[in-house]
């Protein structure tokens, strides 16, 4: 799945979900899957997209799933004032400037490793208003003899949610 993900609130025009990726393929999937926009970050530069989409407020929420320092720069940068910014993929080292990325911006910033049990809630609610389309995230399915192969494209980021059929 796409490595940023931008949600605005139904008031902040002209969308609500915005998916960033550097693979074509995951942000087809994206768009399959419920995303109003769709930016490349190896073509354009995400925050001035963002910014332009949102009529120069920034997104209310984003969530880095890369763990990619420019990704997690780029969900700080585009995220409007007193907005929100969640890290599940990890770096071994990112260089941020708290004060003027957060501090200044009055963020709300959350780290986490899965979904806790108290964003459970929010979570079906996209899925139950049909924001969230679980079938179309996943990508491709493999039954196990194709492990080799499903492992090879992972490694080369080719795949986006795979899942073995058993």
């Amino acid at each position: 799945f796409p490595c940023l993900v931008l949600v605005n609130s139904p008031n902040n025009p002209p969308g609500n979900i915005i998916a960033v990726d550097i693979l074509e393929s995951r942000l087809d999937s994206a768009k399959k899957a419920g995303a109003d926009h769709i930016i490349n970050s190896k073509t354009k530069d995400v925050v001035s997209e963002i910014k332009k989409l949102t009529g120069g407020i920034g997104a209310d929420k984003a969530i880095d799933c890369s763990g990619n320092p420019k990704a997690q720069n780029d969900a700080l940068n585009c995220v409007k004032k007193q907005g929100k910014a969640a890290f599940m993929g990890e770096s071994k080292f990112t260089q941020f400037n708290p004060s003027e990325q957060w501090i200044r911006k009055k963020l709300t910033v959350i780290g986490s490793w899965y979904f806790p049990i108290w964003e459970y809630p929010e979570i079906a609610s996209l899925i139950v208003n049909k924001k969230l389309h679980l079938d179309k995230l996943v990508t491709n399915v493999f039954n196990l003899e194709e492990a080799p192969k499903a492992y090879e494209l992972f490694d080369k980021y080719e795949t986006g949610i795979a899942v073995f059929a058993i």
